[in-house]
């Protein structure tokens, strides 16, 4: 019988790996735990299996939906971009990127670009002409 492949099962303990919960949500870098499920588990906190070598430490793990061994690109600081700056956005992986153009983020880090390409000496009302995005990149 045939197993199919999975890259988790060969990650080491304390492996540093990037993890967060949503697609558009930030990077947060921690360490390795286990791989159990469908899910990968990391130490909290910044701990490793050395921090706390009572069994406490490791059963302070935390689930997360997305993660990677390889560091992710570098993160967009979206408060230093101008309005109107070109960006490309999607709201999932299996939809091709649309060029858009950037207008704000929220509280929640949440990327808002122009509706239907415009910028915004094109529009008049511009609190309601804007769209969310659940993944954007700068377009260079």
């Amino acid at each position: 019988m045939l197993r199919e492949w999975n890259e988790w099962e060969n990650v080491s303990v304390d492996t540093p790996v990037w993890v967060r919960d949503k697609e558009y949500s930030a990077w947060i870098p921690l360490h390795f735990a286990k791989y159990k499920d469908g899910k990968v588990f990391t130490f909290v906190g910044g701990r490793t299996s050395h921090s706390d070598p009572c069994s406490e430490a490791r059963s302070m793990l935390c689930s997360w939906n997305f993660a990677t061994v390889e560091p992710p690109e570098e993160e967009t600081n979206w408060k230093e971009i101008p309005v109107d700056t070109p960006i490309w956005v999607r709201n999932s992986p299996k939809e091709e990127w649309v060029l858009r153009y950037f207008h704000s983020i929220d509280y929640t880090g949440a990327v808002f670009a122009w509706l239907d390409g415009k910028k915004s000496r094109d529009l008049k009302n511009k609190l309601v002409q804007k769209v969310r995005w659940n993944l954007a990149k700068i377009a260079l």
